[in-house]
């Protein structure tokens, strides 16, 4: 019922298939990292901004209520130059 000469022209498009595919695999997957990183990435950068901008200064008001200058002014050299110096370096 089937003629001989079809079956050397399936084997070249099935190994073309297969490699799309395997090349749509490899792309899924470095995709899939790449947004991961990007998401990784982003939520460092809020966390930080929500650290520097809301949590250190409700923490440095809190030290100055309370009394404590001794540890609230060094916190604050520190807060300013870690806000001041570390984008520098691109942390």
């Amino acid at each position: 019922p089937h003629s001989g000469r079809s079956a050397p022209h399936q084997r070249p498009l099935a190994a073309a298939v297969c490699s799309i595919l395997t090349l749509f695999i490899i792309g899924m997957v470095v995709l899939t990292v790449k947004l991961v990183a990007l998401t990784l990435s982003v939520t460092w950068g809020l966390t930080k901004t929500i650290l520097f901008g809301v949590g250190l200064p409700v923490i440095l008001a809190v030290l100055f209520i309370a009394g404590l200058t001794a540890f609230a002014v060094p916190l604050l050299i520190l807060a300013l130059l870690g806000v001041f110096l570390l984008p520098l370096f691109g942390i």
